[in-house]
């Protein structure tokens, strides 16, 4: 706690009830972390609590519907790169992986097991 208090103060100004615990049991209930690698995965990225719940589900299904990836690849892309999570899926995201997807003459499914291999690809 302390070091994400040092790294991201602005999470004492969420509320508890309505925004913290909402977004820590998406992660925990239905992307199905562990509490231990959620608890990582907010240490290294505190952030994550700046976004809301809609977004955080908005992207995990963009990873998961439109890129085709299985409930293990969204937990990997996830917790390799949280920061995914505050990318635009409508803009800078999409716009990445159609590069990705036109340059290296990819099919979606192609372009889902790279990302889910190396998802900090996607921080460029």
């Amino acid at each position: 706690v302390r070091k994400i208090l040092l790294s991201f103060p602005q999470v004492m100004d969420y509320n508890l009830d309505n925004h913290l615990k909402p977004i820590a049991d998406y992660y925990i209930s239905d992307v199905r972390f562990s509490g231990t690698e959620f608890g990582s995965i907010v240490t290294r990225f505190p952030r994550l609590f700046s976004y809301s719940l809609f977004k955080v589900k908005h992207v995990t299904g963009f990873l998961r519907f439109e890129l085709g990836l299985d409930a293990t690849q969204v937990k990997r892309v996830i917790f390799q790169a949280p920061q995914i999570v505050g990318l635009n899926t409508e803009g800078n995201l999409q716009q990445k992986l159609d590069l990705l997807q036109t340059r290296l003459s990819l099919t979606r499914q192609e372009l889902g097991l790279v990302l889910s291999k190396m998802p900090t690809l996607m921080n460029l």
